[in-house]
């Protein structure tokens, strides 16, 4: 779950990067595509057909751990920040002029969707 946080949280920071945000569905949509296939998984995961004398870790924080949940969070932003930053730099890329007093009315923004 460590690194479900760490997916969104490094979208919403690259999106905050624009003055975007997630949201609430493309929020529903991640969690949909994160969680439900875990979920599937889990459930059709069959038990072992012995027991190992090994015990598992007895800390979260062991080295194996912090390992994968690192080595997948850059593995993620090695996807999503060449996409970022090329969106950022093509020429076809102008930013839209709003006011920022409007609250009322709900911008597109071409960021969420390539980061999303």
């Amino acid at each position: 779950m460590a690194l479900y946080a760490m997916i969104q949280f490094m979208t919403v920071v690259l999106c905050y990067q624009v003055g975007s945000n997630l949201s609430d569905f493309e929020f529903l949509w991640e969690d949909l595509a994160q969680a439900v296939p875990l979920c599937f998984v889990m459930g059709a995961t069959q038990p072992a057909d012995t027991l190992s004398k090994l015990l598992p870790e007895s800390s979260l924080l062991g080295l194996p751990t912090i390992v994968s949940t690192i080595g997948s969070t850059v593995i993620q932003l090695g996807v999503q920040l060449p996409l970022f930053f090329g969106f950022k730099n093509d020429p076809y890329n102008v930013r839209a002029e709003f006011d920022i007093e409007d609250r009322t009315s709900s911008w597109p923004c071409d960021v969420n969707t390539i980061l999303f």
